[in-house]
């Protein structure tokens, strides 16, 4: 991963993570529950979430799994954090003995969420990003299960059970296009990436891509989706100046509203969603 805002991961430091609200079209039923160890699914590695109240129209909501709240940003906190995200990609879709490719998956982060799957094709057009995952999978051991592919994602040709954006779908330029690609490729797609309401967003000035790239999600046979918030915590202005500093002049006009403020958060929600294939909606 790369890029001062372009992905979630390359954010992670201070990123906490609350309970989230999945919703999924269809049946009724009762209170959602967190399973131990696991959710029910259906086969496919879909879940079935139980069905709460306030729902949207068209739309039934439930509660969905809880991930770890974190007080700082520093040191040994980041590995916490990629671990509650891992929970939730779990909890979300069950890839184990599926074949999986993976997209944007450059830097590694998410490798243990992946190495369920029983083949992972991970895809990613930036070297450096490619070099760091090859050596987090020498590391874990799981150079046998995942082939790494330095390419752009419309190159690929290969078929499997799932395509996952790794929070990088604002990021490609045309998303419909990519999705398409997508759904010619595996009957369900997975994409997690930052929420358009982020604030987080706001300052990178991505709030455009990101509402693009999800007005694109909502256009496809979408099977249900979850939002998770996450924060940025900060100790002070000088601590994200130094961050974002790469980011470009609108970023740094827009935190400056930080410069006098010390030890301060800022929400950075995010989402999942499963689409299949089928007619537009």
């Amino acid at each position: 991963m790369h890029q001062d805002c372009g992905r979630a991961l390359a954010a992670l430091c201070g990123l906490g993570q609350a309970p989230g609200t999945l919703t999924r079209r269809g049946e009724g039923g009762g209170g959602f529950r967190a399973p131990a160890p696991r959710p029910p699914r259906t086969p496919g590695g879909r879940l079935r979430p139980h069905v709460g109240p306030g729902a949207e129209p068209g739309i039934q909501t439930a509660t969905a799994p809880v991930g770890a709240e974190v007080i700082s940003p520093h040191g040994e906190q980041v590995a916490t954090e990629i671990a509650a995200i891992i929970t939730n990609l779990r909890y979300f879709y069950e890839v184990a003995d599926r074949t999986v490719i993976d997209v944007g998956a450059g830097g590694g982060q998410f490798v243990e969420f992946a190495a369920r799957a029983r083949h992972v094709l991970a895809v990613d057009p930036d070297g450096d990003a490619v070099a760091t995952l090859r050596t987090a999978l020498r590391q874990k051991g799981l150079e046998d299960r995942f082939q790494v592919v330095q390419s752009g994602f419309s190159d690929v040709s290969a078929r499997a059970d799932l395509v996952f954006f790794e929070f990088c779908l604002h990021e490609i330029p045309d998303p419909a296009a990519a999705l398409h690609h997508a759904l010619t490729l595996a009957p369900e797609v997975v994409v997690a990436d930052h929420a358009p309401e982020s604030q987080w967003s706001w300052l990178c000035g991505e709030e455009d891509k990101l509402v693009g790239s999800w007005t694109e999600v909502r256009r496809l046979q979408l099977v249900r989706e979850a939002r998770f918030q996450g924060v940025q915590r900060f100790r002070d202005y000088a601590e994200l100046h130094a961050k974002l500093a790469t980011a470009g002049e609108p970023t740094l006009q827009r935190i400056e509203a930080f410069r006098d403020q010390t030890d301060f958060s800022i929400p950075m929600p995010y989402r999942m969603a499963l689409v299949a294939r089928g007619a537009r909606i």
